[in-house]
């Protein structure tokens, strides 16, 4: 058990990993065709019961989300490779998410509460390592204050270089009330006197930093200092490392100035650190590709209501407003259930068993590129591909984990995938980490695997960015592995539709090349195109599937988030 928390502590992205891995992340999120997530959270509903009509559906689920909390977002940033349209390139990432605001009030629900434990969830570590954020507003309104503090200092220094402010910085005491001191005050002063009089004596450049805990203390020594030392110039500060308290002592009101204005790009800097794990999800904006979820209704309403602002009352404006940030979603329950292609092979619902389903439905379904494009044969019935990949998907089952790992260690790693599909014209996969984590595709990706298997039974991907070799047979529900076979689901699906419409992963294309942020479809990635022909968007692929979600227990049975 120690060893599994081990290996997902150092999977799991939390403050302490937080500094160097973010900026890797940030990028993949940005260059991805699409980006796959999934969340934990500590309850899901106020109340479980069926709904009719979205509008009631979408006010209950409010609630929930309004209530509960995300504990853990996992995204995986899919793309190809730059000169091969048939291979992708995986960055799973899993990150804590915590409240920093000490006001934030959030509920438990008793089942999610020991769904987690049941599935290894460090809650010590996502409570004192959690990583924060910052909604927009929030972000604006501390931001706004700075740049008001900084145009203030600007203003003021405008005015001295004019000569037009007088020296009204300190404030002053009347002598009555320097006499009446009590005498630790009186000695603490006089003792901070002296050391400015020795640091003005000594010449030094620079400026004098005096620990000065007590706000009374400060006071009386900004005045002290305008009327024992007048050409001095004083301001009190707070350390960022210890958050001490502190009164400087400069030579000259330039160096107030450029003090206070480097103080304040600090705390600029230390706001956007704030904005936290938003960062990410604005980077998925920011790149324009899609957002995959899997039955992630829930998901989406927590994305908004915790790191964007509170779900309006219409559900219009909440899909006009998710529009605005996400335009092109894709949910790969709702794809399996309702494309005519995928639902006659009649799929499982649940992830685990969807991903499990779909890699044994590649392995029996020939690539329309193992041909000539002008030669291809017909696709097999649904019927029959409906009875063949069940059989299929029942055989390949291990009786145990133990199994699962004995067929995959002694299976010789072949260049052909299942069904004699040629391996360098048909889907294949690998993983490429950030600095720090080594995730590894599940065992049974062997047929699709850019890669060999290990001696665990997890796939290797890339080995890029360092990191211990982690090797974890089965990480469902964690949320990055969650995001990783959401990735692999919808990448499956793909093909196989490409499969039964004679085309060519070289034809399709998710977000076009000069419409990254802007909310169009077409071709990202400039893969080259068969026959010179343009190449078609997922979304003209999937007309009736882009941005359609999934509802449980409701009539109807699915969200039009663009209707």
């Amino acid at each position: 058990m120690w060893r599994s928390l081990t290996r997902r502590c150092a999977l799991i992205t939390s403050r302490k990993t937080w500094d160097g891995r973010v900026n890797s992340l940030l990028q993949k999120l940005k260059e991805a065709e699409f980006v796959a997530v999934d969340l934990e959270l500590t309850g899901l509903h106020l109340k479980n019961e069926r709904f009719v009509g979205v509008d009631r559906c979408y006010q209950a689920h409010c609630e929930g989300a309004k209530t509960f909390l995300p504990v853990q977002i996992g995204l995986c940033a899919a793309k190809r490779a730059q000169n091969d349209p048939y291979k992708w390139i995986l960055t799973p990432a899993s990150v804590y998410i915590y409240p920093r605001n000490e006001e934030t009030v959030f509920s438990i629900n008793v089942g999610a509460l020991n769904f987690l434990r049941a599935n290894d969830f460090d809650f010590n570590e996502w409570a004192s390592e959690g990583v924060g954020f910052l909604r927009p507003e929030e972000e604006k309104e501390m931001t706004s204050s700075i740049d008001s503090r900084m145009a203030e200092v600007e203003w003021r220094r405008q005015q001295t270089e004019r000569g037009e402010e007088e020296r009204n910085d300190q404030i002053m005491l009347c002598p009555d009330q320097l006499v009446g001191m009590e005498d630790d005050e009186r000695a603490a002063v006089e003792a901070l006197k002296a050391q400015i009089q020795e640091w003005s004596e000594s010449g030094s450049e620079g400026s004098l930093e005096l620990v000065v805990e007590r706000a009374y203390t400060r006071l009386l020594l900004h005045s002290v200092i305008a009327s024992d030392f007048p050409s001095f110039h004083s301001h009190s500060s707070r350390r960022e490392h210890d958050g001490v308290r502190t009164v400087c002592v400069y030579r000259s009101r330039a160096e107030v100035f450029g003090e206070q204005k480097r103080a304040l790009e600090r705390e600029r800097e230390k706001v956007e650190q704030m904005v936290g794990v938003r960062r990410l999800l604005d980077a998925v904006t920011e790149g324009g590709g899609f957002l995959v979820g899997h039955n992630c209704f829930y998901d989406f309403l927590h994305l908004y209501q915790t790191f964007y602002g509170d779900l309006p009352p219409r559900v219009q404006d909440f899909k006009q407003r998710w529009l605005d940030r996400f335009p092109h979603t894709l949910d790969t329950k709702y794809l399996a259930e309702a494309h005519e292609l995928l639902s006659a092979l009649d799929p499982p619902g649940t992830l685990k068993a969807l991903c499990d389903f779909m890699l044994a439905v590649s392995e029996t379904t020939p690539s329309p590129s193992t041909a000539p494009l002008s030669s291809q044969g017909h696709s097999l019935s649904s019927q029959d591909l409906k009875e063949q990949n069940r059989n299929e998907f029942r055989s390949q089952q291990p009786d145990s984990q133990e199994d699962t790992l004995s067929r995959h260690s002694h299976q010789p790693h072949s260049n052909q995938a299942g069904g004699g599909r040629e391996q360098s014209r048909s889907l294949r996969v690998c993983i490429e980490n950030i600095p720090g984590t080594n995730w590894t595709l599940p065992p049974n990706c062997k047929a699709i695997a850019e890669g060999g298997l290990d001696p665990g039974g997890g796939v290797r991907g890339l080995e890029k960015g360092g990191g211990e070799f982690l090797v974890d047979t089965d990480r469902a529900h964690e949320a990055g592995y969650d995001a990783m076979m959401t990735s692999l689901v919808v990448l499956l699906q793909l093909d196989f539709i490409l499969a039964q419409k004679k085309l060519d992963w070289r034809q399709i294309e998710f977000i076009s090349k000069g419409s990254r942020g802007q909310g169009q479809t077409g071709g990202k990635q400039g893969h080259a195109h068969v026959g010179g022909a343009k190449a078609r968007s997922v979304s003209d692929l999937l007309p009736l599937m882009v941005n359609r979600v999934r509802l449980l227990k409701s009539q109807p049975s699915f969200f039009n988030l663009s209707g």
